[in-house]
């Protein structure tokens, strides 16, 4: 749930970023949401009998979104997300 959350936050502050600045910090956004959904995917597909595992990569990628989302809101204006 926490995933969609900032999927949905996100996603039409970068898609109107036209002048570039974003361009890294998308990247390393995008690819650490595909980390996680693969991990996800992973879970529903096996039955472990520990999650706690998965729980800690599940919440160090969620510790670098917040990191790099952090990094995207200094580039963006304020007026364009919540300002």
């Amino acid at each position: 749930m926490e995933l969609n959350t900032w999927k949905a936050r996100l996603y039409d502050v970068l898609a109107s970023d036209k002048s570039g600045d974003l361009a890294d910090e998308i990247i390393l956004i995008k690819s650490t949401v595909k980390e996680i959904e693969a991990i996800a995917e992973q879970m529903q597909g096996t039955c472990p009998s520990s999650l706690s595992d998965q729980e800690k990569v599940i919440g160090g990628k969620l510790e670098d979104l917040r990191v790099h989302y952090t990094k995207a809101l200094e580039v963006i204006a304020p007026g364009w997300f919540g300002g």
